[in-house]
């Protein structure tokens, strides 16, 4: 007979041996899986009973469990849970962790809106609006009244990339990166509405473009309230902002978003690179440094083309930052090593890797220091343009080594053209070789008689007579030859549509080249050569001004040029007249100085003491002090002809481009 104790023992709760008691084990093999303590207590232990889960035994050869309920107040790692009071609506669909801030960390962290809806019965669902700390806190949301449904925002994104991307060097946005955060809803808001303003004006539709501008409008107006936050993003923002005045010929407002979008990137430190470690994560890292890179050189590029302050344009700052590598590597994220600025052309795996924009960079660096020579028409050493060492000597220097680096690949003949044009670089093909010419046209159009910048040449009367005619051969030369480009251009394609808003500026200059020759004593057969380049230049300029407000500016004012020349037979008697004449507050800075008629209207004149003066009388006043040293100089210097005898001074009787082909 057995005793009561036995009598009440259950299967499941058997009576344990001293054998057994010795090897049972001191932690359940739930805990023992997951190498955490145990406390040992059997059926449920304390850790399981906290988290929630299953607390495993081995009973009797087959493991024993038991679920309990969890403890909602004890995270996993059995530390006091801080409760939310309600997920946010992000979190919520993708079932993510909610600290319950407006907006949470996690939103913050993922860079998209925090958004918070009530979801007790019966109460209502209206959304709690939330403001968002940064611009990088705002994302995109299809069903956003502010910005167009999905069909027409992949068509404007489309437009950007076809358009806008390809030129001024602007092109650090990743098509793949982009249409990826686009559809996760993470793409930053305010420049993805700057990308659809600055890319509207591309549509025939008019209410579009109209759209367009309120976009523009929005992203200023929203901006400020973020500026505040120092982020590539909004470094990003500044750049398109800036782009989009220049597109629209206003030089003043772009002048001072790049201007703060330079400084911004500085202080990110977007101008050093260190070579990333050879690695699987930096190497899928790739094309966001790439597009970091490539931000920066967009900046300082149009921080040239504007002529901003000499301290932060110079070249120094970016000798470390490598130059824009090429779009297949770009786009498929692939890591290569490129050219930096003063490298040597001497390594084929990273000339083949560099982007061909680098030459579009340094041709750019080249005619900001024309142009600022241009401004003072002193060199620094106070010797004369036409001695060897002079700063004049220099700049042509540096055009001679430029035109002879570049590679068999740049030049611009016809199956080059066609290649660049099926990538969508055709305009940037055409603005390097473009940029070339025009840096000769205003290095050497200074001394031609009849050039509107000729009357501020202190050493116009100085010159030797070589050295004028020199100049002013290869002036003209130059300037037919831009005209000679995008007529090529138009013998490929008729209808070619140029996006590039600079190219209103050269054909401009190109045009004030060919109107003093024009002026001079020239043979009919001559002048009738010079008029039909003049009409292509207004043919493009008119073709432009559909689209830019800057070519609506340059063409009234090429055709206001061809009037004051008595070229009759090539005016438009629609255009209005225009004041081509400087005015003081067209100095505010050196772009506009040169290009008047990109101030809106002329100051009253009851602002001529204004609190605001920014010295021109002082200007006039150096002009004059330069002028009265520069006449009691010894004017029997000596002159060094050897940077004229290069073969683009060989008369107008070469082909065209007949030295651009390497």
């Amino acid at each position: 007979m057995s005793s009561p104790k036995n009598d009440m023992s259950s299967p499941e709760e058997p009576v344990t041996t001293a054998n057994e008691k010795q090897h049972r084990p001191k932690r359940c093999l739930t805990c023992a899986a997951r190498k955490v303590k145990c406390d040992g207590t059997r059926d449920v232990c304390l850790r399981c009973q906290r988290l929630g889960i299953e607390c495993r035994w081995l009973r009797s050869g087959s493991p024993r469990t038991r679920r309990v309920t969890p403890d909602l107040n004890v995270t996993e790692a059995g530390h006091k849970r801080i409760r939310t009071l309600a997920a946010c609506d992000p979190c919520r669909k993708r079932k993510l962790k909610c600290d319950g801030g407006r907006p949470c960390t996690t939103c913050e962290r993922r860079n998209v809106r925090c958004t918070s809806q009530a979801h007790t019965p019966g109460s209502n669902t209206s959304p709690t609006n939330t403001t968002p700390r940064d611009s990088r806190a705002t994302s995109l949301s299809l069903d956003d009244s502010s910005l167009p449904d999905s069909n027409t925002l992949r068509l404007l994104i489309d437009a950007y990339f076809n358009r806008v991307h390809p030129v001024s060097c602007n092109n650090f946005l990743h098509h793949g990166s982009l249409f990826e955060t686009l559809e996760r809803g993470t793409s930053p808001r305010l420049l993805l509405m700057a990308v659809c303003g600055i890319s509207a004006k591309f549509q025939d539709d008019t209410m579009m473009q109209e759209q367009g501008q309120r976009w523009i409008e929005t992203v200023k107006t929203q901006f400020a309230s973020a500026m505040d936050v120092v982020s590539m993003t909004n470094v990003a923002i500044l750049q398109t902002l800036a782009l989009h005045h220049v597109q629209e010929g206003n030089f003043v407002p772009a002048w001072n978003y790049i201007a703060l979008a330079f400084r911004v990137a500085l202080q990110l430190k977007m101008n050093a690179y260190e070579p990333p470690a050879e690695s699987a994560a930096q190497a899928r890292n790739f094309a966001r440094q790439e597009s970091r890179v490539r931000l920066m050189w967009s900046i300082y590029v149009l921080h040239c083309l504007l002529l901003c302050d000499e301290v932060h344009s110079n070249a120094n700052l970016m000798d470390k930052l490598p130059l824009p590598c090429n779009a297949w590597n770009f786009f498929q994220g692939l890591h290569c090593q490129t050219l930096r600025l003063q490298d040597p052309m001497g390594d084929p795996q990273q000339v083949s890797a560099t982007n061909p924009c680098a030459y579009y960079i340094k041709v750019v660096i080249i005619r900001s220091e024309i142009m600022r020579f241009n401004q003072s028409l002193v060199s620094i050493d106070q010797t004369y343009p036409w001695q060897a060492g002079s700063t004049f000597h220099h700049l042509a220097k540096s055009l001679e080594n430029f035109r002879q680096t570049l590679r068999a690949n740049i030049s611009f003949e016809v199956q080059q053209m066609q290649n660049f044009r099926s990538s969508r670089q055709l305009d940037m093909l055409l603005m390097i070789h473009t940029w070339f010419h025009h840096c000769n046209c205003q290095l050497y159009g200074l001394w031609i008689e009849n050039h509107p910048r000729a009357s501020t040449n202190f050493f116009l009367s100085l010159a030797p007579t070589e050295f004028a005619l020199s100049c002013t051969m290869k002036s003209i030369l130059h300037a037919k030859r831009m005209s000679r480009l995008v007529e090529k251009v138009l013998e490929q394609d008729p209808m070619h549509n140029f996006i590039d808003p600079w190219l209103a500026i050269s054909m401009l200059d190109s045009a004030q080249v060919l109107i003093a020759a024009a002026l001079r004593q020239t043979t009919p057969e001559e002048k009738q050569e010079i008029f039909s380049m003049l009409r292509i230049n207004i043919r493009v300029l008119r073709t432009m001004r559909v689209t830019f407000g800057l070519a609506e500016k340059t063409y009234n004012a090429c055709i206001q040029f061809v009037r004051n020349a008595g070229f009759h037979e090539l005016d438009d008697t629609t255009v209005p007249p225009v004041n081509t004449q400087r005015t003081p507050h067209s100095e505010m800075i050196a772009i506009v100085r040169r290009y008047p008629f990109l101030v809106a209207q002329a100051p009253p004149a009851n602002q001529e003491e204004s609190l605001f003066d920014d010295g021109f009388g002082a200007y006039e006043q150096e002009e004059k002090e330069w002028t009265d040293m520069l006449r009691g100089l010894n004017t029997e210097a000596s002159v060094s002809m050897d940077i004229f005898d290069a073969s683009l001074s060989n008369g107008q009787s070469e082909p065209l481009l007949g030295n651009w082909t390497f």
